[in-house]
């Protein structure tokens, strides 16, 4: 296996692999091809590839960046600094604005954990990393490739100049583990976030202990 940058003519099997591991239709790829092009690129995107052919890949941003990452910074910073109330009346609007209905009246759940992120109130940098979407074709799980994907991200965002990494997982899904084992701390956990009811992890890591 070897794992590389992103190049354009990678696009077609990243695509098809994304759509294996979200199940998302035909016609969202038809309306979201010329984002999609734009939001994989060489410096934000590896892919890991078993002779020649693509088998998973892994994405990451900065907050210096990209003006959407700043918002989730910004709401990243509010679950390690801000008291439950405030945590309870974000949440609640994000449910209104995404018409589910029932955003004033759900019940809101929100932990923090005690850890270094929490006790020195832990501000993200301009620089810190935001690991974004990783998938494996299912063929091919199992294996450490997203352990190896999430190395070689960490590693290209340390010589980046990146003092920690962050990481929204959803709370049902079993990557919370992998990023658990690789020394990841969970910051705080939230919702509901999702239709279902079911909530995210928000997980942070110093480099300097990783690598």
């Amino acid at each position: 296996m070897i794992i590389r940058p992103f190049e354009p003519d990678d696009i077609d099997e990243v695509l098809s692999i994304e759509q294996l591991c979200f199940n998302r239709s035909d016609s969202y790829y038809r309306q979201n091809e010329d984002y999609l092009r734009r939001f994989y690129t060489t410096e934000t995107t590896f892919v890991s590839t078993i002779k020649r052919n693509v088998i998973g890949f892994g994405t990451h941003t900065f907050p210096d960046s990209d003006p959407m990452i700043r918002f989730y910074v910004k709401r990243t910073n509010d679950y390690i600094t801000s008291d439950f109330y405030t945590i309870e009346r974000e949440i609640k609007g994000d449910l209104y604005a995404y018409s589910r209905g029932d955003g004033p009246d759900c019940k809101v759940f929100y932990e923090q954990f005690p850890n270094e992120f929490n006790d020195k109130r832990y501000k993200i940098k301009e620089k810190d990393v935001q690991l974004a979407m990783m998938c494996v074709h299912p063929e091919y799980r199992r294996h450490g490739i997203g352990k190896a994907l999430v190395k070689k991200r960490l590693e290209s965002a340390k010589e980046q100049g990146s003092i920690a990494a962050f990481v929204n997982c959803w709370d049902v899904s079993p990557s919370q583990y992998l990023y658990e084992a690789l020394g990841f701390l969970r910051i705080a956990h939230f919702g509901p976030a999702w239709a279902d009811g079911s909530g995210t992890i928000v997980m942070g890591a110093f480099l300097e202990k990783l690598l």
